[in-house]
Parts: C-alpha cells; structure tokens; sequence
C-alpha cells in the first residue's frame, strides 16, 4: 500500500494512504446491497468518500462520491431523524466543498431547525448547541456566551465517561467553528489549561482502543492549537490503525466478545472507524501543513 504523508516542522512524517482509504470506501459501496443498510452507515460512507476527495482529489473518488450520493438520494426521507442530524449537517457541508449537492440533505435542514427550536434546550445541550453554530442558527458570540458554563474544571475532564467526554468536545467544536476560528479570548485561560490534560486523556483513548474517543480527542486538540508533538503523538496511533486495503481498526479475535461482534464488521465496526480517522487525519494534516508555511 503506497502511503501518503504529512510532515511535521521538525520533520518527523505522519503516514498513511487516502488513495487506499477512498478505494476501500467504493469497494464496500459496491460489495453490499445499501438498500438493506440503514441510513448512518450511508452518511458515513457518504463523509469518508467526501473527506478523501476533499484532501487528496482524483478523478476515481470523485466518481465514486458521485455513485454513493446517488445510493444517499434513493433513501426514504422517512428515515432522517433529529439524532442524525449533526452528522448529517457535516456531510452536507463537505459535500458543498467538494462541489457536490444532496436533494435529501437539503430536505432535512427543516428538519433541523426544528430540533433547534427551543432555544432553551439548545442552550443547555451540547449537541443541540453545536447543531444550532453548524446550521447558523445562533452566532458565535451567543454559542461561546451559551458554553461557558456548560464546560467541567480542568481537573473533572480525566473523570469523565465517554458520553461526558463526547459533550465537552462538542463545546469547543462549537466555539472554534471546528477549528475554522480560534479559541476565543474569553475562554483561552480554559483552553491553555486543557493543554496539560487533553494529551493525557486522548492517549488513554488509544491505550485503551476507543478509536471514536480518540480521533475526537485528536481533533480538539487540533481546534486548539495544541503542541504539535501532542498532536503528532496521536496523529501516529490513529495512522498505524490503517489496514492494508484501506480501512482502519484493528480487531483482536482473542479478544473477549469478539464472537458477538456484528457480522457485518466492516460496515458496523471498519466503516465509522475509518471515517473517524480520516477526519481527524485530515484536520491533522491542515494544521501541519499550515505550520510548515
């Protein structure tokens, strides 16, 4: 597997391959019957295919993206839920930047907004306050002034279970613009703070191999300017995970459970682990390539 890479300014190379990446993606798209898969495994194969265009173009994802939009847009609309409805927002606007539209997305922003309706909810849901800063519903300044009490002391973050992580992620996602702005000034005390714990806490993601947990943490990370030798620390945990045909995790079959795991496992366990990967690879290499300027 031919590899791609991204080099940090002290010149230490981060690899791992998009072309692999992309042509496991439209061999799973065209191994299965997606009539029978529901609507998440769709959007992230739709986000993966998208994130591979996105940073490393060729003519072979850009049709293969094109084919599994099709597939998104013969979906009944039915099936779009309000619990989809941040990840359906993300692929939508990686499809707006690839060139690519969707009837489907397009259809369920109404639905979106009306999830957002009650600003009082929103305020005080860190999802629901992401969802509300992604689809422009509320401002940065209203989203920042909105998070500064739902973030946890620095010291509470190493405590926290994973849906708490997950929430707490989410806050700065939403007051960085996923990393498109910086850290604002009001929460930059809070922020240079979490540069102490944040290594700590996503590098025990990977000891412990919660991937999702991981990449997540990664991006953060990223979002707020942390060292790069933090960020390229996990940026090699997450590469290593990629398989020779592409898709990234690795499952121990002597592992407990390992026997009950879905049958389908590169659908149900390969497919949201590659797509998480090659998000936070992809954020991962803006910020090196940017550093290297």
């Amino acid at each position: 597997m031919l590899r791609d890479g991204s080099k940090a300014p002290g010149g230490e190379l981060i690899t791992w391959s998009w072309e692999a990446a992309a042509s496991w993606l439209d061999n799973l798209r065209r191994a299965r019957d997606w009539r029978k898969i529901g609507i998440d495994p769709h959007l992230q194969l739709v986000l993966g295919l998208g994130l591979c265009s996105l940073y490393r173009p060729s003519n072979s994802t850009t049709k293969a993206l094109k084919e599994v939009v099709e597939l998104l847009e013969a979906l009944d609309e039915e099936q779009i839920h309000e619990g989809q409805a941040i990840l359906i927002t993300i692929v939508e606007g990686v499809l707006v930047s690839v060139g690519h539209s969707s009837l489907i997305l397009n259809h369920a922003k109404s639905q979106i907004r009306q999830a957002c309706g009650d600003m009082e909810r929103v305020r005080n849901n860190p999802s629901l306050l992401l969802l509300a800063r992604l689809t422009g519903l509320m401002s940065r300044n209203e989203v920042v002034e909105a998070a500064k009490s739902l973030f946890v002391e620095t010291s509470d973050f190493l405590l926290l279970d994973d849906k708490a992580t997950r929430e707490q992620c989410e806050l700065w996602f939403s007051v960085t613009d996923l990393g498109k702005e910086a850290v604002p000034g009001v929460l930059c005390e809070a922020s240079s703070e979490l540069k102490e714990v944040l290594p700590a806490v996503m590098l025990s993601a990977c000891w412990q191999y919660r991937l999702d947990a991981a990449t997540r943490l990664l991006r953060v990370m990223t979002y707020l300017g942390h060292n790069n030798s933090d960020i390229i620390e996990g940026a090699n945990f997450i590469s290593f995970q990629q398989r020779t045909e592409g898709s990234f995790g690795y499952l121990n079959p002597l592992a407990p459970g390992y026997d009950q795991l879905p049958e389908d496992r590169d659908v149900a366990i390969h497919l949201p682990f590659t797509v998480a990967s090659l998000w936070a690879l992809g954020e991962v290499q803006a910020r090196l390539e940017s550093s290297n300027l």
